[in-house]
């Protein structure tokens, strides 16, 4: 009997969908409509899989009154959870919080969009420009050009920048405090972080990048594979009399745009993930490579092994991953046809840049494990790539070889693409089209 029992609760607990209901309900399943679907806020949109929470097709997640009369600015997301920042700098999570990435309790399952102001500890940010970095399984909050910054979440290769490879933070840790000593004052405040499962990059105001966490394979950029378990200053674009404006942390390793429109490399070189050739016997490059791309890009992210980019006309192209993985490059027509001459001797190899799409610039740009979402200027969500868990929405493909039509409103705030699944949010007005009333609610519990 409790065998019996502890079956159907594990069963109840891992179907999360209301309205895509249990196995044994099949053919009975029954939509609920309630007020949060009238009131004016934020809406939250879900589609594919979030730690068990299964949103076969793009559904509304059930926030309660929480986003009632709220805005979102940006929305982040890692391999199971999200981070929501509203205008008035309140912040919010949800999903997967195993690692205590969402910032309540360690190892409890999930949270429900819970507002981090709860947490004493980000009073302090509250009614600040605040902006959010989600890397696979933690968190970073922080107010641009000041050194408040907190995190939360795992930490067992010192990827939050706090030296004892503590495992997991499930209370925020206060870092700008503990990083006094790692960064001069002369630096000012921080710019930007980019965070992946394993590593982190941050630029500050002076245009320095600092580095911390894992190099087993080059991913910091210092040349050579020590790992830093505080914040590390990268000087090789110093050295070289470039600034660094742009940067994204990848799997295992990481991609700069500089001022001067280069783009320079990283870490493992398998798959393509660099856009940079690779042998069995040269897998990573432990000092930052410059990638030849015909195009410069405006946008750019990386997932497991490909990374997608956007120019400024509009022009998708990527590079790395592989058909058999099923990553967004579709690799169907060689890049140097439209614009720059490039080596057209490696067209079917994975790190030569590949075009899928023209003419359609985009506002943001964010990876999945195996995918890649974008939003335009007039709130068209857009993506391509791996399609198993449908986190490119209904489509019944499992594969998608070119951008596909997510979600349209104009209304949209902000789209991110988590590790199986994508999340977009609407600041819903009496004005706004209501594009979610008739979608099914995801409730995670």
């Amino acid at each position: 009997k409790l065998q019996f029992l502890y079956f159907i609760g594990r069963e109840m607990r891992s179907t999360r969908v209301l309205g895509h209901s249990a196995p044994w309900m099949k053919g009975k399943a029954v939509k609920r409509k309630g007020e949060m679907d009238q009131r004016d806020g934020a809406k939250v949109l879900l589609t594919g899989v979030m730690h068990g929470a299964r949103a076969p097709g793009l559904s509304l997640v059930n926030t309660g009154r929480m986003l009632d009369g709220v805005s979102v600015k940006e929305v982040n997301c890692g391999a199971g959870h999200a981070v929501l920042v509203m205008e008035n700098g309140v912040v919010a999570t949800f999903g997967d919080n195993r690692h205590g990435q969402c910032g309540g309790e360690q190892h409890k399952d999930v949270y429900i969009a819970t507002h981090t102001k709860t947490l004493k500890v980000y009073d302090a940010l509250q009614g600040r420009d605040v902006k959010a970095t989600a890397g696979a399984r933690h968190t970073f909050i922080y107010t641009p050009g000041t050194r408040d910054i907190y995190s939360c979440g795992e930490n067992n290769l010192c990827q939050q920048g706090v030296p004892g490879y503590q495992d997991v933070f499930s209370a925020p840790n206060e870092l700008g405090v503990q990083w006094t000593s790692d960064i001069p004052h002369t630096e000012g405040g921080i710019v930007k972080l980019s965070s992946s499962t394993t590593h982190t990059l941050m630029l500050m105001e002076s245009g320095s990048v600092y580095v911390f966490g894992c190099a087993n394979d080059g991913q910091l950029g210092t040349g050579n594979i020590v790992a830093h378990s505080a914040p590390f200053k990268l000087k090789f674009f110093e050295a070289k009399g470039l600034r660094v404006t742009e940067f994204c942390a990848g799997a295992s390793c990481s991609l700069f745009l500089t001022e001067c429109q280069q783009v320079f490399g990283c870490g493992k070189l398998d798959e393509g993930r660099l856009g940079l050739p690779w042998t069995k016997q040269k897998p990573v490059t432990l000092l930052p490579k410059k990638v030849p791309l015909p195009l410069f890009p405006a946008h750019f992210s990386s997932g497991l092994a490909h990374t997608t980019c956007v120019a400024a006309d509009g022009t998708w192209f990527g590079f790395g991953g592989s058909q058999k993985l099923g990553l967004s490059l579709p690799m169907c027509k060689d890049i140097s046809d439209i614009r720059h001459s490039y080596n057209t001797d490696a067209y079917d190899e994975p790190h030569a840049p590949r075009l899928f799409q023209e003419d359609l610039p985009v506002v943001s740009l964010s990876s999945g494990n195996y995918h890649t979402a974008g939003l335009t200027e007039d709130g068209a969500v857009v993506g391509t790539g791996w399609n198993s868990d449908k986190q490119l929405a209904g489509n019944e493909e499992s594969f998608q070889d070119a951008l596909t039509l997510l979600h349209h409103n104009p209304d949209v705030a902000a789209v991110a693409a988590g590790g199986t699944f994508t999340v977009i949010v609407i600041n819903a007005t009496p004005a706004t089209p209501d594009t979610w009333s008739d979608l099914p609610i995801v409730t995670i519990v």
